[in-house]
């Protein structure tokens, strides 16, 4: 069995995905190898070198030096190597035995539980969506993100080392406090769902989702959104998670 196979069976226990279910979230140490850890800085060095690309709305609530980019594993290919080749996808299939869809969020220097990512424990079970502070406008069927209280919520966050990496519910309530960007702080992400998740183009999306070629009601499956890693047979090469 191959080493990535291993690190994810080993990561990914019974538990793991207890814990996922109940709370919308887990914290994984020592996920990735330090060598997949450098192939992202060094991909990331690369997009913020070009500025150019799939450049994200910048949130309301963050200082000018903040830069958000999507879907860059499609142009850069240390990025591309992590998406298609890390245990990223082995480990998403087998947390999303207890939902849709998940990110892997992973940070590239150490992060107190001050600055990094922060979830509202058991929120993905509320049945709401939350206007996403990047979104900019009012999306139909989806609510303000309210005032928490930290007395009435659980709020789970974590100190992270380079290789960990938090992944989470895409129905959890979550962020992350306003940060001093002076010292670079870099963050990864990658989004991931399961054979249940189908393409509709309803709501708001990009222009790269837009124009995958995909009709309302297709799974996902295509050069956009491969599929990576299946319950049968473990990881594939290239294109149930997507």
């Amino acid at each position: 069995m191959d080493r990535m196979a291993v690190t994810a069976e080993s990561l990914i226990t019974e538990t793991v995905v207890e814990e996922y279910d109940r709370n919308g979230g887990v914290c994984l140490r020592r996920a990735f190898d330090p060598e997949w850890v450098e192939e992202v800085k060094v991909g990331l060095d690369a997009v913020l070198g070009r500025r150019t690309g799939n450049l994200a709305p910048k949130p309301h609530d963050q200082p000018d030096g903040f830069n958000m980019h999507q879907f860059r594993w499609r142009d850069v290919r240390q990025l591309e190597r992590f998406v298609l080749h890390s245990p990223a996808a082995a480990i998403a299939g087998r947390l999303l035995r207890a939902g849709k869809m998940l990110s892997v969020w992973m940070p590239l220097q150490p992060l107190s539980r001050t600055e990094g990512l922060r979830l509202v424990a058991g929120s993905h079970k509320w049945g709401k969506l939350f206007t996403p502070f990047s979104a900019g406008e009012n999306r139909p069927g989806y609510e303000p993100v309210p005032e928490i209280d930290e007395q009435e919520h659980q709020i789970l966050s974590f100190d992270l080392d380079p290789g960990d990496c938090i992944a989470f519910s895409g129905l959890v309530l979550h962020g992350v406090m306003p940060t001093d960007h002076s010292r670079g702080s870099r963050r990864f992400s990658t989004r991931w769902s399961g054979d249940a998740v189908f393409f509709s183009r309803g709501g708001v999306c990009s222009r790269s989702v837009r124009e995958t070629g995909l009709s309302d009601g297709d799974p996902l499956d295509c050069d956009w959104y491969p599929v990576l890693w299946t319950r049968r047979g473990g990881h594939r090469e290239l294109g149930d998670t997507r």
